[in-house]
Parts: structure tokens; sequence; C-alpha cells
């Protein structure tokens, strides 16, 4: 209901109703939209109806391969696109390896305190065997995204990213690039972004177009 811009006591508009579709459509949750369009009780009146098919939002997967960098590996993977019917978003993967582990958990909230602004947070820790070192890190990022007021689909974000590496194990004939390296590496970061998406669906898209600029200090 919230990303409708047509709403119950205002006057009709098929501009904002196409809106509202393509609202509903870019969020993909739905396979089908149906709306119908019905006589009110007076003149000026009109009843609108909008029936939404829901699509699986869920997913969970699990694998196995094997790769010149990481050897062999296990990784899965769980995600919930609609998590409690609220539209937020909570990602788990992990990837177990012999040369390699990684660990990562984000989660995502597309409307904080009931506004159109998103908050993002994610946390992983990954342990990586090169042929010359091994990077052990781990870190955290949060970031937030708004609306600039531009038209409806353009969007604002910022975000903070934090990352603390150790390398370890360095191979005695290293180069002395990689010998600087050697130690612990804290990486503090803010990015700033634009982002519009005119898209009118995320899958078999049949018009619009996705533009984004971001900038990292």
């Amino acid at each position: 209901r919230r990303e409708l811009t047509v709403i119950e006591g205002g006057f009709f508009s098929g501009k904002d109703l196409k809106r509202s579709t393509e609202n509903l459509n870019r969020l993909g949750f739905f396979e089908d939209l149906d709306i119908q369009k019905k006589k009110g009780t007076e003149e000026d009146l009109m009843i609108l109806d909008i029936g939404v098919k829901e699509r699986a939002t869920g997913s969970f997967s699990v694998g196995a391969g094997y790769s010149s960098q990481d050897s062999t590996f296990v990784s899965l993977q769980i995600a919930q696109r609609n998590f409690r019917g609220y539209g937020q978003t909570l990602a788990a993967s992990a990837r177990v390896g012999v040369r390699s582990n990684q660990f990562d958990i984000g989660f995502t909230e597309p409307w904080l305190f009931d506004k159109p602004i998103s908050a993002a947070v994610r946390f992983y820790k990954w342990e990586q065997e090169y042929y010359e070192y091994i990077r052990d890190s781990q870190g955290v990022s949060l970031g937030f995204g708004f609306p600039l007021g531009i038209d409806d689909l353009t969007r604002g974000s910022i975000q903070y990213a934090y990352d603390d590496a150790e390398i370890s194990d360095l191979w005695s004939y290293a180069s002395a690039e990689l010998r600087e390296m050697l130690g612990r590496t804290v990486t503090s970061s803010m990015t700033f972004g634009i982002k519009r998406d005119s898209k009118d669906k995320p899958w078999s898209t049949t018009k619009g177009s996705l533009n984004s600029l971001s900038f990292e200090y």
C-alpha cells in the first residue's frame, strides 16, 4: 500500500495509477497484478480493486566446486527478500574451502521509521590463502538510501564501511610491495551514490533503464 500513489478520497489519476502499477512490479514480490476499476455509489466515485499473485521471495542453495584459486569448496546461501512481510531483506551466506572461508550476513530495511528511507547493515569475515600470503579480514558496513526530490525514481545513498585485515604467512621471496602490507591494515571508507531506476519490471523488462554513479573515499 505504501508504494501506491493513488489514495482513498483522492482524485483519480491515470498517470498515478500507472506509476503505482510500476512501483508494485518493481518490488519483485508479485507474479501478476490485476487492477479493476469499478463504478462507485455516486457518479463521481470509483472503486479500485488491486489483486496480486505473490511469487516466492525466499531462496536456499547449496553447492560445491573447485577452482584454481580456492581449490575445493562448499557453499551455502539463504535469503528472504520479503522478511516478515515487511519488504525487508535478510540474507546470509557461507563458503568453506581448502584455501578460503567466507561468512556474510546482511539486513535491509526499505522503509525506516515508515519513511521512504532505506537502511542496510552487513557483517562479514573472510579468510583467503593466496600463493604468497594469507589475508584474514572482518568488517561491517552501514548504509542509507533516500529520495533526492528530483523525481520519484532518483535516490541518493551514503554508506560507511570498516574493514580490519591481517596479512600473515608472507612468502620468503615476496616483493617489497607485499612486505609493506605485512601486519594489520584498517580501511575506513565513505561511499556516496546516486541511482535512478525507471524499469517497469525487475524481470522481463520492457522499458526503462538503471543508471548509477558512486564515489568512495
